[in-house]
């Protein structure tokens, strides 16, 4: 070999050289990228899972039973509602008072059945009545809420 090949020949071992430890920084930055990727999605994964459970979680649950305030029932409104399979409806009664009498508070009437049908194709499983007021409000709420967990819980 003469002095040209020699020189050209150790350009190339130099390039060679140069490209396989370009070679296997770019396999190993290849690698990293990947792992991080992986560990992005699996954590990605785990969270979205942790919603759907948490969200399948409070439809299994159910959330509380809601019912209009104070000023929807002096008005004489009616509401229906529901929870899981049990399904209610509310509605204000004025008693006509017997003659020469005063006149009683409104009620509210409270009719509980098992859904999916109307009330109108149901039987009613369970009634009450409680006065149109604040406190009444609060014993409807807490007196649907037990019918419908025993309800439900039957399901």
């Amino acid at each position: 070999m003469d002095g040209i090949e020699k020189i050209t020949a150790r350009i190339r071992a130099d390039a060679d050289a140069e490209l396989a430890q370009l070679r296997e920084q770019t396999e190993t930055q290849i690698l990293e990228i990947q792992a991080q990727a992986k560990a992005q999605m699996d954590q990605e994964r785990t969270a979205i899972l942790a919603r759907g459970r948490r969200a399948a979680e409070e439809r299994t649950n159910l959330s509380e039973i809601m019912i209009p305030t104070l000023l929807f029932w002096e008005n004489g409104n009616s509401w229906y509602g529901s929870k899981g399979q049990a399904r209610f409806f509310i509605r204000p009664v004025q008693e006509q008072p017997e003659e020469g009498q005063e006149p009683k508070p409104p009620v509210l009437t409270a009719e509980l059945w098992r859904g999916p049908l109307t009330k109108e194709l149901s039987q009613i499983l369970d009634t009450t009545c409680v006065p149109v007021s604040e406190e009444g409000l609060a014993q409807l709420t807490v007196w649907l809420e037990e019918r419908a967990a025993e309800l439900n819980a039957e399901v």
